[in-house]
């Protein structure tokens, strides 16, 4: 079992009025079977993009955007506090953690390690009419 599946997210009522505790799995968990659906992905992608606005609204930053911090339940995903020693951030590594959790939501993999930037053409290209 991964570290990640060993919180807890709050006490609650079910259905039939029973009060107890929901197991919680996180985003990294979810994304080894592979890339998520479209509209789980941008349901992730809206949370965490919504916690980290009023994070930086009030002045905080999270500094370790990443799967490991997103927190699935069963009323959405959330972002959860960084775990570990405590490191100098701005929001500059907040957003760019994020696109790299969006890249992970989308492929279900990690970024390229080698990769300072990826490269998107701006138009189509051109085929010719034998297909090339």
């Amino acid at each position: 079992m991964s570290q990640c599946k060993l919180g807890l997210l709050q006490p609650h009522k079910s259905e039939s009025g029973r009060e107890g505790p929901v197991r919680e799995e996180c985003l990294a968990d979810r994304l080894k079977d592979g890339a998520p659906s479209l509209a789980f992905g941008l349901r992730c992608a809206t949370a965490v993009g919504s916690a980290l606005r009023e994070l930086h609204s009030s002045g905080c930053v999270h500094g370790a955007v990443g799967p490991e911090c997103v927190l699935l339940g069963p009323y959405g995903a959330m972002l959860a506090p960084p775990s570990g020693t405590p490191r100098r951030a701005d929001r500059r590594d907040d957003i760019y953690q994020f696109g790299t959790l969006l890249y992970q939501i989308v492929t279900g993999e990690s970024p390229p390690r080698d990769a300072t930037r990826v490269v998107f053409p701006l138009t189509a290209p051109r085929i010719g009419p034998d297909g090339i």
